[in-house]
């Protein structure tokens, strides 16, 4: 019973000090309610109700990133990599070339209009 006891706080302990984890407190970040988020490798993406936010200092600074995006419609509904580019929904489909720095209105072949909507 003893050793098991050890070998349990022993993994709790262990678990603790290699976290890596920490919390992001930027005032442009307080009041936002993220959909999704991904990693390009070089810049970190958050998809928004207000558009995308790009940090590419491991999430010290970030920017908006809505260039390119229709601004009638900034709210993200989707955000994934696809084929190492990101790409995001908001009614359009949009890609990115440039780790998310902007972005191209995509033109689908193949699906109805509107068919790719939330």
């Amino acid at each position: 019973m003893k050793k098991q006891l050890l070998l349990f706080a022993f993994m709790i302990t262990s678990a603790f000090s290699f976290a890596q984890w920490s919390h992001l407190s930027h005032s442009q970040l307080s009041n936002i309610e993220p959909s999704s988020s991904i990693y390009t490798g070089t810049s970190a993406l958050i998809g928004t109700e207000s558009g995308i936010f790009r940090s590419s200092d491991n999430g010290l600074n970030w920017q908006f990133s809505n260039t390119g995006i229709d601004s009638s419609s900034l709210q993200i509904n989707s955000l994934i990599m696809y084929n190492n580019q990101p790409w995001i929904c908001n009614g359009s489909v949009y890609k990115s070339t440039n780790d998310g720095q902007s972005w191209t209105k995509a033109t689908l072949t193949g699906l109805p209009q509107g068919s790719w909507n939330e």
